[in-house]
């Protein structure tokens, strides 16, 4: 456990105004990685559907999906990697010395979707190359799909 040094305890409105802080940076945290994940499920079964069916409107909607959804990296940053350190320094700060997950559990947290953003956005930019081999294309967008549904699952399993 890394210490924090000589800490004072914190009065009762500035744990109060910890705990709306946390509230609203997980109140953009959530539906960011709901969507990105929302979009690339759906991204990736319409690009199945296109590709099994010969259908070039679904490949087309599969592409604009995923241009849609992932708008850049600096979004990213900001609303998918900045949000999970704010709330473990929050919880840092509240629970001194007992923190309710390890340092290297929020560090697996970051690195998995640091990969799943990763492979999301080579599947999309794989969308505006000349033509990958198919299975490429189709499992980097699965595996970060996976990774970032992984990442969510640990970052919930923190908190229960």
């Amino acid at each position: 456990m890394a210490s924090w040094g000589n800490l004072q305890p914190l009065s009762t409105e500035f744990y109060s105004l910890l705990q709306y802080g946390l509230f609203l940076v997980l109140l953009i945290h959530l539906p960011f990685l709901g969507v990105i994940i929302g979009g690339s499920t759906v991204s990736l079964l319409l690009s199945f559907l296109g590709k099994e069916k010969r259908d070039p409107a679904c490949l087309r909607f599969s592409k604009e999906m995923m241009e849609t959804v992932m708008t850049g990296k600096s979004a990213f940053f900001l609303f998918g990697l900045v949000p999970v350190l704010l709330v473990w320094f929050i919880y840092a700060r509240i629970f001194f010395e007992a923190t309710p997950l390890p340092w290297h559990f929020w560090s697996a947290v970051l690195a998995v979707l640091v990969a799943g953003f990763a492979l999301l956005h080579v599947y999309r930019s794989a969308w505006s190359r000349p033509p990958s081999p198919p299975p490429f294309h189709v499992m980097s967008g699965a595996a970060g799909l996976l990774a970032l549904i992984f990442a969510f699952f640990l970052f919930s399993q923190g908190y229960g």
